[in-house]
């Protein structure tokens, strides 16, 4: 079947086309040499206004969004799951770099790329994006932003390899990404040397980053609080009501082991009932733990890009907080993992007979008291994550006043 090959040569053609060039040539001037000497948008916006920019840009990503879509129409039974999309959006990316019409000296590829990985990987790609629109409000260099979003992109594909073997898509991702840092080798080259071209110091880099910082600042505590003081202490304390309850609902019926009364020596629960509502409130509760630590992350990246030319200390307090969501997340991980081994030796020493009890008693106290200590270890990092972020919304808040 020809029609593929025809979408594939299409999508490089399309991807070809330099709306760049010809957006200077209907201002009558040739943007290869001007500014950077650049096509792309970056070039234009600056050369030709910023609404040119944005418009170029709009284009230039509309052409890698494109060639995905004619790879999807290509698909066919004869080629591997998921080659058509690579192939027409790879194909739409290298026209861009390397235009037939311009004798292959094209742009940079970041819009046309952004386009792409907007409908190859949307996950990944609003990694990217964010992580371009904190580097630029960091930096106000518009290349190191795409530097680092490609860097993430790179990073998320040597990810997949590691975990999932090599792959179409993430392979494509992983060579896009080092091709657009290959194409940026003079913009690194100046930014190391401190003379890349920056974006006007206005409103939006004197202003803005605050405000996000604020705003940023302002619902990580109020959702770590939240989380911690409401969420947490307020499932244990429900479902501790809840295995306390006479009658009990039909619904949680309460097992025969569980009527029994444990030794006060013993680290378990008195009565020993609660023990029941403490299993289904940490099942509960571990449940939102992935999701906590994912919305503290991404505040966290947010933080640090928007306080990163606030000062030093301001940058350091950011990144002591994002070390300590990170490092809390991390043991969190090892609590989840301890609180299953808790769970399986309370479980059997629970249900055993008075006589098998005696024997298993160390391994019951030998699986608990570890959780117990990395649980309260889990606590304070929690806290002291908090505090971190605290001081530097009281901060922001004495910053916005002046």
């Amino acid at each position: 079947m020809i029609l593929p090959y025809l979408l594939v040569i299409s999508a490089y053609l399309i991807g070809s086309v330099p709306f760049g060039f010809l957006a200077g040539r209907l201002k009558g001037v040739d943007l290869r040499a001007t500014g950077s000497g650049n096509i792309g948008a970056t070039n234009a916006g600056r050369v030709l206004g910023k609404w040119w920019g944005y418009g170029v840009f709009a284009l230039d990503f509309l052409k890698g969004a494109t060639g995905v879509a004619l790879g999807r129409l290509a698909e066919v039974e004869t080629w591997p799951e998921g080659l058509a999309p690579v192939a027409c959006g790879s194909a739409a990316f290298l026209g861009h770099i390397f235009p037939i019409y311009l004798a292959f000296k094209g742009g940079k590829g970041v819009a046309t790329g952004a386009g792409i990985m907007a409908c190859l990987v949307p996950g990944p790609f609003l990694c990217s994006l964010l992580a371009w629109v904190l580097t630029v409000l960091a930096t106000r260099m518009i290349s190191a932003g795409s530097v680092v979003a490609a860097e993430v992109l790179i990073c998320w594909a040597s990810w997949v390899f590691k975990t999932s073997g090599f792959g179409l898509v993430p392979g494509a991702v992983w060579l896009a990404g080092f091709l657009v840092i290959a194409k940026h080798a003079g913009n690194i080259f100046r930014i190391l040397k401190g003379t890349e071209n920056r974006l006007p110091d206005g409103f939006l880099f004197r202003v803005v980053p605050g405000r996000v910082a604020l705003a940023t600042g302002s619902a990580w505590l109020g959702m770590g609080l939240f989380f911690s003081f409401v969420t947490g202490l307020g499932t244990f304390a429900a479902f501790e009501r809840l295995s306390l309850e006479e009658p009990r609902p039909y619904w949680i019926p309460l097992p025969e082991a569980m009527t029994r009364d444990a030794s006060p020596a013993l680290p378990l629960p008195h009565p020993l009932r609660k023990e029941q509502g403490s299993l289904l409130a940490g099942i509960s509760v571990s449940a939102q733990f992935p999701w906590y630590f994912q919305i503290q992350a991404v505040m966290g990246a947010v933080l640090l890009g928007t306080v990163a030319g606030q000062g030093r200390r301001r940058f350091g307090m950011a990144a002591l907080a994002m070390l300590l969501a990170i490092s809390g997340w991390t043991l969190e991980r090892r609590v989840e993992a301890l609180r299953l081994d808790r769970n399986e030796a309370t479980s059997r020493f629970v249900n055993a007979t008075e006589a098998e009890r005696a024997s298993m008693e160390r391994e019951m106290i030998a699986a608990r008291v570890p959780f117990r200590e990395a649980h309260g270890a889990s606590v304070i990092l929690n806290l002291a994550t908090l505090a971190c972020v605290g001081i530097l919304t009281i901060q922001g808040l004495f910053r916005q006043e002046k």
